[in-house]
């Protein structure tokens, strides 16, 4: 990717344009303290998690007014893998596309992590699973999940899940509260 952060990073006004790793973060990797504000992750990649921004256990991340779109994954989280904290806020996690057995391909919200969505949109976001899949193209959560005033919409996973069904085309939630 193009940042590995362990300490505190504040990035503001800046674009992160098809960057790619090999396993996490396709721009940005986070272990420590991380602020973006007004930015924009386009068309980033990974192989593993997180295509655009991801957001390791020891990692707390706030993002405002940012967009995270068109970034691939290939495990989870095309748009934020979060194992951490998270909080998104008036932004835009937009068509982000994850080829994966797993899910979240705009979020993937880890067990035990946290993540609060305010005031954003989690829209168009794909899960093409490479066999059948849990689900959650939106947003597939494990851990503690809060949405307000947000907006999830025309998210799509395009295989069925073993019992037949489409799953989560906005959210899954597989635990948490």
């Amino acid at each position: 990717g193009a940042i590995a952060n362990y300490g505190i990073l504040n990035v503001v006004g800046s674009a992160f344009t098809s960057n790619s790793a090999a396993a996490a973060g396709g721009a940005i990797y986070n272990a420590g303290m991380l602020d973006i504000t007004n930015s924009s992750f386009y068309y980033n990649v990974t192989a593993a998690d997180g295509g655009a921004i991801y957001n390791d256990v020891t990692g707390v991340a706030t993002i405002r007014n940012t967009v995270i779109a068109g970034n691939t994954a290939g495990e989870t989280g095309a748009g934020i893998d979060n194992r951490g904290r998270v909080l998104l806020e008036n932004s835009q996690v937009d068509g982000n596309r994850l080829n994966s057995s797993v899910g979240g391909a705009g979020i993937y919200n880890y067990y035990g992590a946290n993540a609060v969505i305010r005031n954003s949109a989690i829209i168009r976001n794909l899960l093409i699973p490479i066999r059948t899949g849990i689900g959650g193209a939106g947003i597939l959560n494990y851990g503690n999940l809060d949405v307000g005033s947000s907006t999830i919409a025309g998210n799509y996973v395009t295989v069925p899940s073993e019992d037949g069904l489409l799953k989560g085309g906005g959210i899954n939630v597989q635990a948490g509260f």
